[in-house]
């Protein structure tokens, strides 16, 4: 299956979102652990603005593995 880069972007943005989440963590408390904005948080969430060095420190915050970022949503749903 061939995805482009808007629904790479996109699932990568769900993912991070799950795992806020599920970490019980606001908007604001992981802009804070980022130094960024909740706005920002709330891009990263949609797809955009993101750079492997923000996928970095959400690996530092969330304490995974890269990879986690690029499941499908259905998979995500199911851990």
């Amino acid at each position: 299956m061939k995805v482009n880069t808007d629904d790479f972007n996109r699932i990568v943005g769900l993912n991070i979102e799950v795992k806020r989440k599920r970490a019980k963590m606001t908007l604001e408390e992981l802009a804070e652990k980022l130094d960024v904005t909740s706005r920002t948080i709330q891009n990263y969430e949609k797809g955009k603005g993101l750079s492997i060095i923000v996928i970095y420190k959400l690996m530092k915050v969330f304490n995974c593995e890269l990879d986690e970022f690029f499941l499908d949503l259905d998979a995500t749903l199911r851990v």
